[in-house]
């Protein structure tokens, strides 16, 4: 066996803020005033946060410090990234009561991945058609800041698990040669995450799919390389809100069920990220109440 890497570290980062005027959905067209300030809460809620979360667990190179293949049987490599970012929370205290959702809590939402590669084949002479498995852990922290994990996701203690499985080809390179060009394909998959107000709520699973391709030059432990790639994301979202007449009767109205998709195409070396989401189905149900 050739232990190749061990423990590199990357950090991304990335600053968010939710925009403090609510967009008009037409998912809300059905509700006026209070109810539809709270419905568009949620919904903006929804389009702010899932993308952040795919950045989190997409962003950078499959492996950390590669620029090629690891050479067929025998060869693997571990590396570990802690992808970083900063999000601005929407105030606990909103009630819907205006079009503008105040800033609640910063915080710094960090996403650690143990990412695993494993050499299969060493390809051709060139090193054509050289193939890699490649696998990740993503480590989700415990439920905080209104932010809560599914119960029912898979964890290590307080730690819930997402994961990743994916393949990358060699196009060319080998032992003999400084330079090498890969393409690789990543499927990732995130447990749902709830964020509550006090009269609005909204959470989402994720998928994300991560097409990147590398182009590199390497010498002894030192690389250099220059990437590309585009992230498809998508998940099932759901969001409520309290009807502000009805609060004593505990009356509550499901908001919408839709399921979110969208791409994200990127250049790791300028760091430039274009994005597009869009609702791709939307119901909105009858209200329920107790007595």
């Amino acid at each position: 066996m050739c232990w190749s890497r061990f423990a590199r570290m990357g950090l991304y980062f990335a600053v968010v803020c939710p925009s403090a005027g609510l967009a008009q959905n037409s998912q809300c067209q059905p509700f006026t005033g209070t109810e539809g300030n709270l419905c568009n809460a949620a919904i903006d809620g929804l389009r702010i946060y899932q993308p952040v979360v795919g950045q989190l667990i997409s962003g950078g190179n499959p492996e950390l410090g590669r620029v090629g293949m690891l050479g067929g049987l025998g060869h693997f490599s571990v590396t570990f990234r802690a992808n970083v970012t900063r999000v601005t929370l929407p105030s606990d205290s909103y009630d819907g009561s205006s079009n503008i959702v105040p800033a609640g809590d910063d915080v710094t939402a960090p996403e650690p991945t143990i990412d695993v590669a494993v050499g299969l084949y060493d390809g051709l002479e060139s090193g054509l058609l050289a193939v890699d498995l490649l696998g990740a852990l993503q480590l989700l922290p415990g439920n905080r800041d209104n932010v809560t994990i599914d119960p029912d996701a898979k964890r290590i203690g307080d730690v819930a698990l997402g994961f990743g499985a994916g393949v990358r080809v060699g196009i060319v390179g080998n032992d003999t040669s400084p330079f090498a060009a890969t393409v690789s394909l990543m499927w990732r998959k995130l447990p749902a995450y709830t964020y509550t107000s006090g009269a609005y709520a909204f959470g989402t699973d994720l998928t994300a799919t991560n097409l990147r391709a590398v182009l590199g030059w390497h010498a002894s432990v030192f690389s250099v390389g220059f990437g590309g790639g585009v992230d498809w994301y998508s998940g099932d979202g759901r969001a409520v809100f309290a009807d502000p007449s009805l609060v004593n009767l505990m009356k509550s109205r499901t908001l919408f069920s839709a399921a979110m998709s969208g791409r994200v195409s990127s250049l790791r070396s300028a760091l430039r990220r274009r994005s597009r989401w869009s609702l791709s189905s939307c119901t909105v149900e009858p209200s329920s109440s107790a007595a």
